[in-house]
């Protein structure tokens, strides 16, 4: 295992693609992540109430809700960073998805290594701004 997380931090994906959801997985709990996945919005809802992930990546055109629906049911129970992963290329749908909650846009094809490397450089970020907070500092 390569540097990875201090302490087990925890990604729900959603996305209703197996096999991109198997090699997510699998290259985040090689850096030591815990892993949690839903094929649908509603699921993708339930489960960051129930496991209060660290980072969500979300399929913007998974079933169930519609993909800016679900990012913003999740920021009604979450500040959670949001990945969302899609084959959207419409610069202003990509925008609005933005101006709904997503913290960032990954396009697919998703290159396995690169994604881990944003979402460690995502977390590192929330971990010392954290711990700014507990001690008082301001970012």
């Amino acid at each position: 295992m390569q540097d990875g997380p201090k302490l087990k931090k925890t990604v729900l994906v959603v996305d209703d693609d197996a096999m991109l959801v198997s090699s997510i997985w699998q290259a985040l709990m090689n850096e030591g992540y815990n892993v949690v996945a839903a094929r649908n919005s509603e699921l993708a809802v339930s489960l960051t109430r129930e496991k209060k992930p660290d980072l969500i990546l979300l399929e913007i055109t998974v079933s169930g809700f519609d993909g800016r629906q679900t990012i913003k049911k999740i920021r009604e129970i979450s500040r959670v960073p949001i990945f969302v992963i899609t084959n959207e290329r419409n610069e202003l749908i990509l925008q609005n998805t933005l101006n709904c909650g997503a913290d960032d846009l990954i396009r697919k094809p998703v290159k396995i290594n690169m994604l881990v490397n944003r979402i460690q450089a995502r977390l590192a970020r929330n971990s010392v701004k954290s711990e700014s907070d507990m001690l008082g500092g301001s970012y």
